[in-house]
């Protein structure tokens, strides 16, 4: 997880208190896939419920990668129509955002 997917310089969060998910997904081809999401450890449970619920309603996500793929560059991420855990930042004045730190999002693109 560490490269693009978690940078120690932006994210307030430590290695330990995250989780590499590895979850199955239903793709527009109406295919199985498997996909990967970091999530902090507190949410890991819940996000792999929700995507165990999407998959058995068959509900299409177009692609799940981790943002390494895209150079850590979350703006080509988005333009993939890429679902991804949020990415956590520190912003200039200290405050920390992200399901990496304590919300608990997933960016979801499905169309």
């Amino acid at each position: 997880m560490t490269g693009s997917s978690h940078d120690p310089a932006r994210c307030p969060v430590g290695l330990a208190d995250l989780r590499l998910l590895t979850l199955r997904h239903v793709g527009f081809d109406d295919r199985a896939h498997t996909g990967q999401l970091i999530v902090h450890r507190r949410h890991a449970g819940d996000v792999v419920e929700v995507f165990r619920d999407l998959y058995q309603a068959r509900f299409p996500i177009r692609r799940m990668q981790l943002v390494d793929a895209y150079g850590g560059d979350d703006n080509r991420s988005t333009a993939a129509d890429n679902s991804s855990g949020e990415p956590a930042t520190t912003r200039a004045n200290g405050d920390s955002s992200g399901l990496l730190t304590t919300q608990a999002g997933v960016d979801g693109r499905y169309a």
